[in-house]
């Protein structure tokens, strides 16, 4: 699962995005946080003791959520695309994304990695994992809020009125 989602965002991610530029110094934050946490998690996955066998990868746990882990990234995917088409080729302006997950919360994408981690860390019940996982909640939480507001500052009463910052329904 972790792989799964590195292999998107560092290879299929850039490709897609291409020609938007990336200033160097958050890619080179998010390369060192990425490789220290992809090495904690392994080394705590490989030798912390907490799989037996056969019968862990298939237990109530790793199973649902290894499918919160899929809905969660199939968002995430699903919404960047819908961000990434938003304009025309020529267009500047800014625009309000409709479908998905955006009907109901204004940072979709950011959302999906939320629900991604959380399903990974109910799938490998590690420490670490459940850590990454409040980690990514507080610090994704905090630009789901931002993005929000600028999207109400931005349109207004035209920015439809019943979404929420990063709760569907809620908040």
């Amino acid at each position: 699962l972790f792989c799964l989602h590195y292999l998107q965002r560092a290879f299929v991610y850039p490709w897609l995005t291409r020609g938007r530029p990336y200033p160097t110094l958050y890619w080179a934050l998010a390369l060192v946080f990425t490789s220290v946490n992809g090495t904690l998690q392994s080394l705590e996955l490989l030798f912390g003791g907490y799989y037996s066998g056969m019968q862990d990868a298939l237990s109530p746990c790793a199973l649902a959520g290894s499918a919160l882990f899929a809905f969660g990234m199939a968002t995430n995917v699903h919404s960047d695309y819908i961000l990434r088409n938003l304009r025309r080729p020529g267009e500047t302006g800014y625009k309000i994304p409709q479908g998905g997950m955006f009907e109901y919360i204004s940072g979709a994408n950011l959302w999906g990695e939320v629900v991604e981690w959380l399903g990974f860390a109910i799938a490998t019940q590690t420490p670490g994992a459940a850590v990454f996982s409040l980690f990514c909640l507080v610090g994704i939480g905090g630009r789901c809020v931002a993005t929000h507001g600028w999207y109400l500052r931005k349109f207004g009463d035209a920015y439809p009125q019943q979404r929420r910052r990063m709760i569907p329904f809620v908040w």
